[in-house]
């Protein structure tokens, strides 16, 4: 049966692309090949790929101005690196980016497959905050980025939501209408104990107690208003590389 996934590899290396090709096609998933940046682009304005698996040091452009390029004309595409150079400038450059990974070659071809069959299901997001307007322009940014977004400024609906899927990263805020984000967090979690929830408050100093209070409680880290995009998405993309590393495979 064909898998759904439309995968683009990228690498100078003709070796590596025909070993990729095989391996992948023989997963099931619809794969297309190109031997540098040029080429690689020109597969992507022809159609649309769930994850790009590229190679960062290629001759002309490199895997990271790839990446760049292939964000703009498909922002919901993943990308994966490959690389043999892992202290090299580019994969860090790779990782501030946005690469949801970046692996080291020798390639490890089920770490691979297990990377591919996971990357492109992003958690979606979930903000539970009791100020709208922030709610709309931080669920405007993760939507650019290719996340999922929802929000609601009511715990009972964000536990509905959760209920029904609890495919989420929530992000909560410390100080809602009539509750603490302490409280909200345990109504959450005794939904779903092993959900991500991330702390987001403007009243540092305020809400100092309950904070450490709820990451006692596995709250997952606190963020502190105005955000840090940057540290956010970073964050995000954390959180996705570490459960793709302790879950190899799918769920």
């Amino acid at each position: 049966m064909q898998n759904s996934v439309d995968i683009l590899v990228v690498d100078d290396d003709t070796g590596m692309l025909r070993t990729l090709h095989y391996i992948l096609s023989e997963k099931g998933y619809q794969v297309e090949t190109a031997t540098d940046g040029a080429g690689a682009i020109a597969n992507l304005k022809a159609k649309h790929f769930d994850v790009v698996l590229t190679d960062i040091k290629m001759p002309g452009m490199n895997g990271v101005e790839l990446m760049r390029e292939a964000k703009r004309l498909s922002p919901h595409t993943v990308t994966v690196m490959m690389t043999a150079y892992t202290r090299d400038e580019l994969v860090q450059e790779a990782m501030r980016e946005g690469a949801m990974a970046v692996l080291p070659k020798p390639l490890d071809l089920d770490q691979v497959v297990s990377f591919i069959e996971e990357s492109h299901n992003h958690k979606s997001i979930l903000i539970l905050d009791d100020e709208r307007d922030f709610c709309i322009s931080l669920q405007s940014i993760l939507k650019e980025k290719g996340y999922r977004t929802t929000f609601t400024t009511e715990l009972d609906e964000a536990l509905d939501i959760i209920t029904e899927n609890d495919n989420y990263v929530v992000f909560l805020d410390m100080k809602l209408d009539g509750i603490t984000g302490y409280d909200a967090l345990i109504a959450i979690k005794e939904i779903n104990p092993g959900i991500i929830v991330i702390l987001i408050t403007g009243h540092q100093q305020e809400m100092q107690g309950l904070i450490h209070k709820s990451l006692s409680r596995s709250a997952y880290t606190c963020l502190y208003k105005p955000l840090d995009l940057d540290g956010l998405l970073l964050l995000l993309k954390d959180i996705e590389r570490k459960e793709l590393i302790q879950t190899p495979g799918g769920n």
